[in-house]
């Protein structure tokens, strides 16, 4: 009878022993490792889209102020870009190819493709030194959010700051240095490819203090063809 009883008692302790035992879930990654991984991810990329919205106006040429653009870039040094801008009071669209060290923009009255200065170039984007690759690895003090979606896609939402000047890729090349900027970074918890990026503060000469750029980004390494205009 008592050896029955001890068999009754330890039966359970033996199947939970003997069953499936669940996996442990995976450690949380921290705000430093999250914005590093994308870092790396980023820079691995031959491709990417971007769409970029501003809460005011930027200077970037011709007297031109970008209100929101959109574009492509192609590694190593091709980037298709379109921009919405106002000139005075004017509202203009003009569009900026860059196929390695040249440069096309279409002239803002007429419409017609011109050389410019390249100051704002594709290869900015993937420069391990200056581009998105950069701008990520370079967000100090990093601290998680709540996680978020973006365009559907489960995200890491991290904050931090970044100075200025490691801002040039997306502001035509004319960011200045020595400004902290608030930034928010969403980062997609499968890949750790960067989706979203909201940059709080002025980051050019000429800008209001309370400028936000939000820049979302999609398409990767979806092959693109640019070509400079004939």
């Amino acid at each position: 009878m008592k050896r029955l009883l001890v068999m009754v008692v330890l039966l359970p302790l033996l199947l939970s022993a003997c069953g499936p035992k669940e996996k442990p879930a995976p450690p949380t990654p921290s705000p430093q490792e999250i914005t590093q991984r994308c870092s790396t991810a980023m820079g691995n990329l031959n491709y990417f889209h971007f769409e970029l919205e501003q809460s005011s106006g930027s200077p970037i040429a011709m007297g031109l102020k970008m209100l929101s653009a959109s574009g492509d870039v192609a590694r190593p040094d091709k980037l298709k870009l379109d921009i919405s801008a106002t000139m005075g009071n004017t509202a203009m669209e003009v569009k900026i190819i860059t196929v390695g060290k040249t440069t096309y923009m279409t002239n803002p009255l007429s419409g017609k493709w011109e050389p410019l200065p390249t100051v704002f170039n594709a290869v900015k984007f993937f420069d391990p030194d200056t581009g998105i690759k950069a701008i990520i690895g370079g967000i100090t003090s990093p601290m998680r959010l709540a996680d978020e979606e973006i365009s559907g896609v489960a995200c890491y939402h991290v904050k931090g700051s970044i100075d200025s000047g490691q801002l040039r890729p997306i502001t035509c090349g004319a960011a200045i240095g020595g400004t902290s900027v608030d930034t928010e970074v969403w980062i997609g918890k499968k890949d750790f490819l960067l989706r979203q990026i909201r940059l709080k503060g002025q980051i050019t000469k000429g800008e209001q203090a309370d400028i936000t750029r939000t820049m979302k980004l999609s398409k990767f390494d979806q092959a693109i063809s640019i070509k400079l205009p004939q």
